[in-house]
């Protein structure tokens, strides 16, 4: 199989699995406190990078590796995660998905505000019309509004501050030892909410299974992500990213009886359209600069 088809069946499977992490942190949030599905989520998955970086014999920690980008990456891994984890113990996951897809638009212009990237007219321009297709999935002042749908924002702002961190970083930081912070992270901000709030609880029954299938869901899907973005071409593996809405959508009426309204129909049709076409429009512009010419 060429290495292009494979990346794209990673992606594809990433988001799987990403899907399937979201799935049981919802389920495992009608048992625990959100505090605690932080500290689970964020222990657990550590474990798993910690486990990774000893059997490739990566140092988990160098004098090297404590630079204020990485601080930033942190920072926005733990924001994410913590509005996320939280969004989806209150908000459907179909919505949440479908506002999520709107992250790597505001990568996009964030790249431009703060590391200089060229975008052009016609990127802005397909940003802007997935912030309005987000609107149509939230929207604000409509009487079936609901408030805690502004913690999926405060989520995607995380993941946007997480990846524009992640470029920041140098080169000679392992991607591993960056996933293993980000979740040791969010694991100890969990716990002192956790203090804070009283709500230590461990899991019973049913639950501990999903627990453990929310954590390795999450590690899986970090993984092959990972693979896929280094085995492919970005720029034609990235718009299958897209996959999750059909996903989580499909998970949200298969396994939670939800119910999605022509509103957040469209609004994730215009988010995916706008996100495709921001994908393709990099595509093009970068074979344009590849280019060689000749007499």
């Amino acid at each position: 199989m060429p290495d292009i088809m494979r990346a794209i069946l990673l992606m594809v499977l990433s988001m799987f699995f990403f899907t399937v992490a979201d799935l049981f942190v919802k389920l495992s949030s009608y048992e625990l406190p959100t505090e605690m599905v932080l500290v689970f989520m964020g222990a657990g998955t550590a474990l798993v990078f910690y486990a990774a970086l000893r059997w490739q014999g990566i140092d988990a920690y160098r004098s090297d590796y404590m630079h204020w980008t990485v601080a930033i990456r942190t920072g926005g891994e733990i924001i994410a995660g913590i509005g996320i984890v939280t969004a989806l113990a209150l908000v459907s996951l179909a919505t949440v998905t479908a506002v999520m897809q709107s992250q790597p638009l505001l990568v996009t212009a964030s790249g431009a505000l703060f590391l200089g990237e060229k975008v052009g007219i016609r990127r802005f321009s397909a940003v802007i019309a997935g912030l309005v297709g987000v609107l149509f999935i939230i929207r604000p002042g409509m009487g079936d509004f609901n408030i805690y749908v502004l913690l999926v924002i405060m989520g995607v702002i995380g993941m946007t501050m997480r990846d524009v961190g992640s470029r920041m970083v140098p080169q000679n930081i392992p991607s591993l030892v960056l996933a293993f912070y980000g979740a040791f992270g969010f694991a100890i901000v969990g716990a002192g909410m956790a203090v804070h709030a009283d709500a230590f609880v461990m899991p019973t029954g049913l639950t501990w299974l999903y627990v453990v299938v929310m954590i390795f869901g999450g590690a899986a899907g970090a993984y092959f992500i990972t693979v896929a973005m280094r085995l492919g071409d970005v720029s034609v593996v990235s718009p299958f990213r897209y996959v999750k809405i059909v996903f989580g959508m499909g998970a949200g009426v298969l396994f939670l009886g939800e119910h999605i309204d022509q509103f957040t129909m469209i609004g994730s049709i215009i988010v995916t359209a706008a996100g495709i076409y921001s994908f393709m429009r990099e595509r093009h512009l970068l074979k344009g600069t590849l280019q060689v010419p000749h007499k």
